[in-house]
């Protein structure tokens, strides 16, 4: 059955409440308490990965049509640009922490959990461009800020 508009908008908001989630939780780690907040942040992006599978990119594949209404198609856009905001900063933070988590045992499951993060939000952008394509441009915009703060996040 096919998606409706406020189904992806509601999806898209939702990644955007858990990466305010995992970055409640990247605030939070010093070199005192990694040990204990490496959990929280593995736990919080295994949601985040459930939530983009299930919420986002299973209905949005579910034989969902384009958009004709411009006024939707910007509704997309808008929520697309402030996930990535959000996103930016969550990012900006694995950068920073990342130090933190390489010196516990944390390292590897954060890269991977990224990777997987990379690779989903790759793919809803793909298909956003083409679920709203009077937005193209905005979303491409949106995506090349989005794989810039993913491979920063990756690298470090």
């Amino acid at each position: 059955m096919p998606a409706t508009v406020q189904q992806i908008v509601s999806g898209i908001q939702n990644l955007t409440n858990t990466n305010t989630e995992i970055i409640a939780a990247l605030e939070k780690t010093t070199i005192v308490n990694v040990i204990f907040q490496g959990p929280a942040t593995v736990g919080a992006m295994n949601k985040y990965c459930q939530q983009m599978s299930t919420e986002v990119l299973q209905p949005l594949y579910d034989n969902t049509p384009a958009l004709t209404d411009d006024a939707q198609a910007k509704q997309i856009a808008d929520v697309v640009r402030d996930f990535v905001g959000v996103a930016k900063k969550r990012n900006d933070l694995f950068v920073a922490k990342s130090g933190l988590y390489a010196k516990m045992f944390f390292g590897q499951p954060i890269a991977a959990g990224l990777r997987v993060m990379e690779g989903s939000g790759d793919t809803l952008m793909f298909m956003l461009v083409d679920y709203a394509p009077s937005q193209k441009a905005a979303i491409q915009e949106q995506a090349k800020i989005w794989s810039a703060g993913m491979n920063a996040a990756i690298a470090a």
